[in-house]
């Protein structure tokens, strides 16, 4: 399968991670904390310039963070961009911070010469510390300059006071716009997810408005709707990080992981990355990233948790800062120290919890006690956290086991288990939990099919829990992946 060249439309420079508005739904944690390691050295930036062009990558975008925090490095990274791309093909996403009146926005603009494209972020968390009239001052001197400006609208349940002023803006500017929901990773991995609800509403409201002063029946190119955005063909987005780590997903998830622009050629990561899960099976006939959905855990909230989630173990190639939630594997006995464990957890980290435990603790409540206190604690702790695979019914009474799920929704069979395979990315066989392999996943249609396959070859379970009365009534199947031999 070939990843044509003419498909990479856009590389982006994550020229920064600092960010003066620090927003609650950031992806990457940026703040405002000055340090070497979150701004790109300018050789990165001439390198990864440089190999985007050769490789015939149409454009770039210089996001972050925030590009405008670091007036003067932007200013030179913009000097270097234009040695290769023509300004139309340049373009810089910004919160708008530095919009504080016409006169700032236009002296900022000046300062830096700037003739390309803005992407302008609009949305109820970057209002919390970046006014509006910031935005409408941006504007106004764009429309001076003849600036083409995109405005990156994100809404939700709680955005509802936001459609008016983004409608009032679309028949004043005449602005371009992409809309789109709630990213629940980094900082909004513990937002409620339930502000979701109106989404689809909105961007109609707003899609209407933009429709009509645009007076154009088809826009499709000029603005996207969630939908829309999710549900595009996956192709190669590569973004680089400060440290020149690149990734094929503009979200930097750890599976998509490429190479570092520092030490190897952009054309051999494109080759290596024909080898990868995610290319070799998604992308020969223009699928979709929402694939996906047809073979992860119903436990999963979106279809980018399988390249958050795998490879399960680090194998040391992606960087820290890759989305990922961090494989943790716990065998938990009676000498397990609870507040020690719990305390080892970050709050700047999502986890992927894997519980095991010693054959001859089946059947122990006592066992069952110290997995609710761990778990009890860690939420209380706001650690954010999933459990990878099931827990056994016989180690709690009926109440507990209710209690867990409801309160933390585990997964309690092998369909919902996260574990129950992965993918080799050089082979593309499927790797059961048993250890076991299994054929191509292109030979399957659905997780269903796996789990089917999974069960007719699995290894059987261990000979005490034939005896329990969960797995003789077909409620628990789990001991060969919990119980430790």
């Amino acid at each position: 399968m070939a990843i044509e060249e003419n498909k990479i439309s856009t590389g982006s420079l994550l020229s920064t991670l600092l960010c003066p508005v620090e927003c609650d739904h950031c992806i990457w944690f940026c703040n405002s904390k000055i340090e070497k390691n979150k701004i790109m050295p300018l050789k990165t930036v001439k390198r990864s310039i440089e190999q985007f062009k050769l490789n015939n990558v149409k454009s770039i975008r210089i996001s972050g963070g925030e590009p405008f925090y670091l007036e003067d490095n932007l200013k030179k990274i913009l000097k270097i961009a234009e040695n290769y791309y023509e300004k139309n093909d340049i373009s810089i996403i910004t919160s708008g911070f530095w919009g504080f009146s016409e006169e700032k926005a236009k002296k900022t603009l000046d300062s830096i010469n700037y003739f390309g494209n803005l992407e302008i972020s609009l949305d109820r968390f970057h209002l919390k510390r970046v006014p509006l009239k910031n935005i409408e001052n941006i504007l106004e001197i764009s429309k001076q300059k003849e600036l083409k400006v995109l405005l990156r609208v994100l809404i939700d349940s709680d955005s509802e006071f936001l459609i008016e002023p983004v409608k009032n803006i679309i028949r004043k500017y005449k602005v371009d716009l992409k809309v789109f929901g709630l990213d629940f990773k980094g900082r909004a991995s513990n937002l409620d997810q339930s502000v979701y609800n109106n989404f689809d509403t909105f961007k109609k409201e707003i899609i209407s408005s933009y429709k009509s002063e645009k007076n154009i029946e088809n826009i499709k190119g000029n603005i996207k709707g969630n939908n829309d955005f999710l549900n595009s063909s996956m192709v190669l987005s590569p973004s680089v990080f400060p440290n020149g780590n690149i990734y094929a997903c503009c979200d930097g998830l750890k599976l998509t992981y490429m190479g570092n622009i520092n030490t190897e050629n952009f054309r051999d990561m494109m080759g290596r990355w024909k080898k990868n899960l995610v290319s070799n099976f998604l992308l020969p006939d223009g699928s979709r990233c929402t694939v996906f959905s047809k073979f992860i855990s119903p436990k999963c909230k979106s279809h980018c948790d399988f390249c958050k989630d795998f490879p399960l173990e680090d194998k040391g190639l992606w960087g820290e800062e890759a989305i990922q939630r961090r494989y943790i594997k716990i065998i938990l006995t009676e000498d397990t120290d609870i507040k020690k464990l719990s305390e080892s957890f970050e709050l700047d980290r999502e986890y992927l919890i894997s519980i095991s435990i010693n054959r001859k603790d089946l059947y122990d409540k006592k066992i069952g006690d110290k997995i609710l206190d761990f778990l009890y604690t860690i939420k209380k702790n706001k650690i954010n956290f999933e459990l990878s695979k099931p827990l056994p019914k016989c180690l709690f009474n009926n109440e507990n086991y209710s209690k867990l799920l409801k309160d933390l929704d585990i997964p309690i069979n092998c369909f919902e288990c996260r574990e129950l395979f992965s993918v080799e990315n050089d082979k593309n066989n499927i790797k059961f939990c048993d250890g076991n392999y299994g054929p191509k996943l292109e030979n399957f249609q659905n997780r269903e099919d796996i789990l089917s396959y999974f069960k007719n070859k699995r290894n059987s379970p261990v000979n005490i829990c034939k005896k329990c009365i969960y797995y003789i009534r077909g409620s628990c199947d789990i001991s060969w992946c919990v119980v430790l031999n």
